[in-house]
């Protein structure tokens, strides 16, 4: 994925099947995707937490010191979450609540149709 002021762009996916996804192999396909997209065209890379992952951060920060290598926000929450999801009175509150979506307008006419359309069919709350 490219993010760009026009947009963000799908550029390509690799088939990993049967790859052994170590620290060598994410670093020459990251490499490799670096050199397609070219260097001066890259300010951050933005990845998960795995040790894997972030072994090859801690390699390529030595030969790209003009990029910065950031954690996914959205992992981060994701484990977080997930942890506390286990967690027994979490659980017990849970069975004891219901779901409120609060649903606020977006920037574009095509996400407010298709939140919009989800309303009805989640019994959401619209915010007044």
């Amino acid at each position: 994925m490219f993010a760009c002021p026009c947009g963000n762009v799908f550029i390509g996916s690799i088939n990993t099947i049967g790859e052994q996804k170590d620290t060598h192999y994410i670093c020459k396909v990251l490499v490799g995707n670096i050199e397609t997209i070219r260097v001066d065209n890259i300010v951050q890379i933005c990845t998960n937490n795995a040790l894997n992952i972030r072994n090859v951060t801690n390699i390529l920060v030595h030969h790209f010191s003009n990029f910065y290598f950031q954690s996914c926000v959205i992992h981060c929450l994701d484990l977080l979450l997930e942890g506390w999801g286990e967690a027994t009175w979490v659980k017990q509150i849970a069975k004891k609540t219901y779901i409120y979506i609060y649903i606020f307008h977006m920037a574009t006419p095509c996400t407010i149709s298709n939140l919009s359309s989800l309303v009805d069919k989640f019994n959401a709350l619209k915010p007044q």
